[in-house]
């Protein structure tokens, strides 16, 4: 797959405006999941709840892709957060500046450079958000482990399922499309 740019559109107040009916209308018809699997079938995409992501080949896609999510919201009584909404340009050609990178369910996708027989290349790479490292240093914090008087395999003992849960988390960056990129 060579989608070089991402659109990471942002549904203004989504929680706060939607209609509770058309949400849940939309809900038993996975809207926006059927709409992108009828119409553009040929794109790939990521959501979870309220976050998208759509990948394009070009700028000209993105550019084309955010107008028709813009007229699909509007459809269903949404508008796309003017400042929030963005078109990421992960490795392509633009004319306009992008932002190069994004922040999608607790992961940044930004490019990485590496080189190719003497030239430098760029992918997408997958990192923990800084938002994630913060609450993981936080909760590990929150846990007061320096108080904790007792033997080290009672402290391994506790904390390991904490470890494991945050393990299996940032596994999920293997699974997502941009790996295959």
């Amino acid at each position: 797959m060579n989608h070089d740019f991402a659109i990471d559109p942002d549904i203004k107040g989504f929680f706060d405006n939607i209609d509770h009916e058309l949400m849940m209308r939309a809900v038993r018809h996975y809207c926006p999941d059927k709409w992108m699997e009828k119409v553009h079938p040929e794109k790939p995409f990521e959501r979870y709840t309220d976050d998208i992501v759509v990948h394009c080949k070009s700028e000209k896609q993105s550019l084309y892709m955010l107008n028709q999510i813009k007229s699909r919201m509007q459809n269903c009584n949404l508008t796309l957060h003017p400042d929030k909404t963005k078109i990421i340009n992960l490795r392509g050609t633009a004319q306009e500046h992008y932002p190069k990178g994004f922040d999608f369910f607790g992961f940044t996708i930004r490019p990485v450079a590496y080189r190719h027989n003497g030239k430098v290349k760029a992918v997408p790479g997958i990192f923990v958000s800084r938002k994630t490292k913060t609450g993981i240093t936080r909760k590990f914090r929150d846990m007061h482990i320096h108080k904790w008087r007792t033997t080290l395999e009672q402290i391994a003992q506790r904390i390991n399922p904490v470890i494991r849960g945050i393990i299996n988390y940032i596994k999920l960056a293997h699974n997502m499309s941009y790996l295959n990129s």
